[in-house]
């Protein structure tokens, strides 16, 4: 939620995060319900190589669109080369 909260206007925040929240909540029920489906037909090794192999794209897809933030008093170095005083 905290990702998405500076890409709702001030005045809709309320509404937008509790769609927000609404959606996660939906996509935990059909996880749930998927797994435990994929649990009763598969067995336990596949259902849970399935879940694993899910968990690993997510991660993946997290690493590559979420973005990059800095630790505080961590900048990178600058690399501005000195200024030299040229002679005439």
């Amino acid at each position: 939620m905290a990702l998405a909260a500076p890409f709702v206007p001030s005045e809709r925040r309320a509404g937008g995060m509790a769609v927000l929240q609404t959606g996660q909540a939906l996509a935990r029920l059909v996880a749930a319900a998927g797994f435990g489906a994929a649990w009763t037909l598969w067995g336990v090794g596949p259902a849970l190589t399935c879940a694993v192999a899910a968990l690993a794209v997510a991660i993946a897809s997290a690493a590559v669109l979420l973005p990059r933030t800095e630790k505080p008093g961590t900048e990178a170095p600058r690399t501005e080369k000195p200024r030299t005083e040229r002679s005439s």
